[in-house]
């Protein structure tokens, strides 16, 4: 189920789920959760389950009692409250500049660190928020640019480590959903929303 389509800027939609899914086996449970990933096929029912911040379960082969049915709905309550502050963070982030200083010192707080890698990966993370900002007809100088340089690096130039009989693909997506890029966007959201 759609929860909220959130729009900061007009054309740049993010929409909020809320998924339920069950096994017909006999194992396993029932679970609702939110998540910003639409559930096409079992990788992205698993990859918004690892990334919800808000879950419930139960058995699907007990009984559905009131206690359940409230635990279903004060999930998608809570669901629907945290896309109303993701939306409220990203719209404040979209009306909100942000000096040179404080957004130097953002990115020192995501990609800590005084070797020559470091400073790089802050110089690109710089970069792609003004040619972003430019691609994207978005305010250059404000706290929603910066977090959408961000986002451009860690999808599209943070660097990936393959090993012995992965690929890349499934490297870079796992880190999106579960790993480091995903703290790492998860932390700039933190440190942007604040105004």
């Amino acid at each position: 189920v759609r929860i909220d389509d959130i729009e900061p800027i007009i054309g740049d939609v993010t929409r909020i789920w809320f998924t339920g899914y069950t096994r017909f086996d006999g194992h396993g449970s029932t679970s609702f959760y939110n998540t910003k990933i639409r559930a096409v096929c079992q990788n992205t029912v698993t990859s918004g389950l690892r990334t919800a911040t808000m879950k419930t379960r139960f058995r699907h082969t007990s009984p559905l009692t009131s206690e359940k049915k409230a635990g279903v709905l004060a999930a998608l309550d809570l669901a629907r409250f945290e896309a109303e502050a993701w939306g409220k963070g990203l719209e404040a982030m979209a009306n909100t500049g942000i000096g040179r200083e404080d957004w130097m010192g953002i990115l020192e707080g995501l990609f800590p660190g005084d070797s020559k890698r470091s400073e790089n990966v802050r110089e690109a993370v710089d970069a792609a928020v003004q040619s972003r900002a430019s691609v994207e007809n978005i305010e250059p100088d404000t706290r929603y640019a910066a977090f959408q340089g961000v986002s451009w690096y860690v999808n599209h130039e943070k660097g990936t480590r393959v090993g012995s009989g992965k690929n890349e693909a499934d490297v870079r997506l796992k880190s999106l959903f579960c790993g480091d890029s995903a703290a790492v966007m998860d932390r700039a959201f933190e440190l942007l929303a604040v105004a």
